[in-house]
């Protein structure tokens, strides 16, 4: 499934070579929301993506040609991969096909977590809790969602709508890629739109942060559970490499011993 988010992603290198990889999800997630409302191809042109894309991008996509007929074969080519954004399993391609896309991967020790993984590690987590809770959940590496994704399949078997959504929107995040946050976002938001999730409150659960050197009491409230993996990289980046500074700051915050919540030992 991941070659059918591929041929898009090669589409809109024409439009927008910087950011062929967001231009991508971005538009594979507007055909995926417009033909789940829909169901077929009616007034599904160049135009129609442009104005989805636009909607939905986290920031604005300002270097993004307006070829008309370069965006009308993205078009083509993301409604025939509208089907990832329809299923958990689709959503898991997607995902993965768009970090091993990436160049950034190696460098922030990014993987996308295998579906399976991810369920076993959701399964695990959430099963102690029992039937009907629905915790404050984070990953604090969250990358495209996985995780998240799969903790969000795994509650929503069985259950009502209106639990779902309040399960998605207990769902929190944060991602130093932005374009992989964003491609977060827009996966929790496919999963949850048919039972009213918007996407800006998704937004407003997954930041774009570098988790080891954030404040998180002043950033969030209290979490339930973590879901996360371990650490499989380290930051691989030279300082010279490194303009906004992450690794400085991370080494700089790990050297610090400071005290955290009460009852537990100093990091």
């Amino acid at each position: 499934m991941s070659a059918v988010w591929e041929s898009v992603r090669l589409a809109a290198v024409d439009l927008c070579p910087q950011s062929a990889a967001r231009l991508a999800n971005l538009s594979v997630a507007a055909a995926a929301h417009h033909s789940s409302k829909r169901g077929h191809k009616a007034a599904w042109d160049a135009e129609s993506l442009r104005a989805i894309v636009e909607e939905l991008a986290l920031s604005p996509l300002s270097s993004a040609s307006k070829d008309r007929a370069a965006w009308q074969r993205v078009a083509e080519l993301a409604f025939e991969a509208a089907h990832l954004g329809r299923s958990p399993a689709g959503m898991h391609s997607w995902a993965a096909a768009y970090q091993r896309a990436t160049s950034t991967q190696k460098a922030l020790g990014a993987y996308a977590t295998h579906n399976a993984f991810a369920s076993a590690l959701a399964r695990i987590t959430i099963g102690p809790l029992g039937a009907g809770r629905i915790p404050r959940m984070v990953d604090p590496s969250v990358g495209a969602g996985n995780l998240l994704l799969a903790a969000a399949e795994l509650y929503g078997r069985g259950g009502t709508d209106a639990q779902l959504k309040r399960f998605i929107l207990s769902l929190f995040g944060v991602e130093l890629d932005p374009v992989a946050r964003e491609l977060c976002c827009l996966l929790l938001w496919l999963m949850g739109a048919s039972v009213g999730v918007k996407l800006a409150q998704v937004a407003k659960n997954i930041r774009q942060a570098n988790a080891l050197t954030l404040n998180w009491w002043g950033e969030f409230e209290l979490f339930e559970v973590l879901l996360m993996n371990p650490p499989w990289e380290s930051l691989r980046h030279a300082v010279e490499d490194d303009p906004g500074g992450e690794r400085s700051k991370t080494l700089a915050r790990m050297n610090v011993l400071r005290s955290g919540a009460s009852g537990l030992p100093p990091l």
